[in-house]
């Protein structure tokens, strides 16, 4: 008897694993294998589709069976906005959700599908950068609350943000591997450089097709110049590109506040941009030093009285309270500037008149009577505790810096020197107890203040320790500490206090930020 032969089956026999249906919702729509990489899978990211996944609080979304399957760059419409979960171990991986996510991401758009990382330096923007920008907690942060809803439906703005993560996980990144500015991830230099380059140019684009007339477009271009001031501070640029992005904003801050009304605008984009030029404006009180001599422009009127600012829902998110304090910096360093110019012309005889000496005590008086106003937000008892104490450094620091400016260009006398050094050990004291790290995004320029001022070097190493090792892991820190280094190397008699420090990076032809 014969046997008969089955025939051979050519089909490919079926893989011995079940089915999942936990992919992402465009690879199930393509029915295509997902490997679940979160928040962008692999085959998302290599044909550039938007790597969305279903809202699975509520049940497992499933997809309509009468959907065509996405192409290239299709975006899935009427999907839940989700936290997208990083479950990759990479070394990127690791630096990512330090703390649970209080907000959603926007949907990406054309800015985020540039590159593979792209989607990761938004998460971790929101994630970690955003949140070691101001005073504000995440849930009431103005860089998510304000500017991440603009960046959902603004390109240019994305761009902004990416590139301002991209250049801080980098930083992060290089500390994390070698404990000081080391070795980065090409891939994610790369699409930093990209976005950063995208919004160099998009600002070009905007910029010659400026109208004066369009409120809203100034308010955008303020706050995208405001971001990029931040990049250029986080990066370690030493060129002064912030400077110039200052500038540029001066100028549109000064239209915007010199027009009688501004309508059709979004009240929060502008008092939060506002805010944020004051305070960068302020804070890079070095600057100020390149008037002498010149016929540069004088401070805005408004950054000696920024209760202006006070009737926008954002106010605070910088200055922390301290808004009557960081005003008087810019009258300071008046004062600093007319001692010098006047010093210059009569030398060390030279003896300020009775208007500059009233002037220097009413400042005085008004450092030593100041005190922290009721804070507006509900703040837990450390929390409270924390600003309070970062308000104390910021005003002995701001006290070092009135006295500095009666100093001119050297050393003061034996009794002021000790009375500022009594205050340098009060700066380092109360800012060394201040853990709260949204308390501590203000303590930079107090510290910088009273670090140009150290002469003994217990203090300078506990300051540059506290620099090197702050937990911000941005380039400018760095910088920083190797500037305040070499001006205390130096045996130039000039070489003490903010004007010293404004010397020392001067020599290097160097202008590091302050932020």
């Amino acid at each position: 008897m014969q046997c008969r032969r089955r025939p051979y089956d050519y089909s490919k026999p079926r893989p011995n694993y079940p089915r999942f249906k936990t992919g992402c919702l465009s690879c199930r729509l393509r029915k295509k294998k997902c490997d679940e990489v979160k928040p962008r899978c692999r085959a998302c990211c290599r044909n550039h589709l938007e790597c969305q996944w279903p809202d699975l609080s509520g049940g497992t979304s499933q997809p309509n069976s009468g959907s065509k399957p996405a192409g290239r760059g299709a975006v899935v419409e009427q999907l839940p906005i989700v936290r997208a979960e990083t479950q990759s171990s990479s070394p990127i991986s690791t630096l990512l959700r330090r703390q649970p996510p209080t907000h959603d991401l926007p949907i990406p758009g054309t800015a985020c599908n540039l590159t593979q990382v792209s989607i990761t330096l938004l998460q971790h923007y929101s994630e970690y950068t955003a949140g070691l920008l101001c005073t504000s907690p995440p849930t009431k942060s103005p860089f998510i609350t304000v500017v991440l809803p603009l960046a959902s439906t603004d390109e240019l703005i994305m761009h902004t943000i990416l590139a301002l993560s991209g250049t801080h996980l980098e930083c992060r990144q290089s500390v994390r591997n070698s404990g000081s500015i080391g070795s980065v991830d090409l891939e994610m230099q790369r699409a930093t450089a990209l976005h950063y380059q995208n919004t160099i140019s998009g600002l070009r684009r905007e910029l010659l097709n400026f109208d004066s007339a369009n409120d809203r477009q100034q308010v955008r271009l303020l706050l995208i110049l405001i971001i990029a001031c931040h990049y250029e501070a986080i990066s370690g640029n030493k060129s002064g590109m912030m400077l110039q992005h200052l500038r540029a904003s001066r100028e549109i801050v000064r239209r915007l506040l010199t027009q009688p009304q501004r309508v059709n605008i979004d009240q929060d984009s502008l008092g939060f941009s506002l805010e944020l030029y004051a305070y960068l404006s302020i804070v890079n009180s070095l600057a100020s030093y390149r008037s002498i001599g010149k016929l540069a422009q004088p401070y805005d009127t408004f950054l000696t009285s920024l209760d202006e600012l006070s009737s926008y829902s954002t106010f605070g998110s910088m200055f922390g309270g301290c808004h009557s304090l960081y005003e008087l910096i810019p009258r300071i360093s008046q004062l600093g500037v007319e001692y010098l110019a006047g010093q210059s012309i009569l030398g060390d005889d030279w003896i300020p008149g009775a208007e500059l000496q009233s002037c220097y005590k009413a400042i005085q008086q008004r450092i030593i009577t100041w005190t922290m106003p009721p804070s507006a937000d509900s703040l837990d008892q450390h929390e409270n505790s924390d600003i309070t104490t970062a308000a104390e450094v910021i005003r002995h620091g701001l006290y070092i810096y009135l006295m500095t400016s009666f100093c001119g260009a050297g050393r003061p006398d034996p009794i002021s020197q000790l009375q500022i050094e009594a205050q340098v050990d009060i700066v380092l004291a109360l800012a060394s107890s201040v853990k709260n790290m949204r308390s501590r995004t203000i303590l930079l320029w107090p510290c910088i203040i009273a670090g140009s001022c150290m002469t003994k070097e217990e203090q300078q190493k506990h300051l540059k320790y506290e620099l090197l090792h702050s937990g911000f892991d941005m380039k400018h820190l760095f910088s920083l500490s190797e500037m305040l280094e070499r001006m205390w190397r130096d045996d130039d008699a000039r070489a003490y206090g903010p004007y010293g420090l404004y010397l020392t990076m001067e020599k290097s032809n160097h202008y590091i930020p302050i932020m």
